[in-house]
């Protein structure tokens, strides 16, 4: 059964895969921090898990899967507008991203949450709406994105 806090986001824990865990600086799956896998694996990176049952309270699906895309944000910039554009490193084209439930991990922020644009701007005119990433995100945060489905890694990461 997922360990989701009430005051913490994420919000859903039908949109994560099966026992996931929050803290306000890193997202546990199944036991592995999402963290270590990054100091592990570098980024992107990728854990799959079994899905959750919608609606279930946390129950694990026996034939969905989910999964989880670690990306490092490479900039932000800022227009006169207010909206902010985030460059990642990972191509979400060719997953199903859960951009509701994305969050920052690695460092706790107090700063606002905002409605931000993500993009990989290599190859892809793809942009991807997140809310709720802090208004202080900067480069070198990591982000957690949840996926419906398998996600391989190889499709997450940017042609060199």
């Amino acid at each position: 059964m997922h360990t989701l806090l009430a005051h913490d986001h994420p919000r859903s824990i039908d949109s994560w895969p099966e026992h996931t865990t929050v803290s306000p600086t890193d997202v546990c799956v199944c036991g592995v921090s999402l963290l270590r896998l990054v100091d592990w694996c570098g980024t992107p990176c990728v854990h799959n898990a079994a899905a959750v049952i919608p609606g279930s309270d946390g129950e694990v699906s026996e034939d969905a899967m989910a999964a989880v895309v670690v990306a490092t944000v490479v900039d932000v910039s800022v227009a006169a507008s207010g909206s902010a554009e985030v460059l990642i490193d990972a191509d979400l084209d060719g997953c199903l991203p859960i951009l509701d439930e994305c969050r920052m991990i690695g460092r706790t922020s107090s700063s606002a949450r905002f409605e931000m644009q993500l993009t990989t701007g290599v190859g892809s005119a793809l942009r991807y709406r997140a809310s709720r990433l802090p208004g202080d995100l900067c480069a070198g945060d990591l982000i957690a994105i949840p996926c419906a489905g398998v996600v391989v890694l190889h499709d997450v990461r940017l042609p060199r």
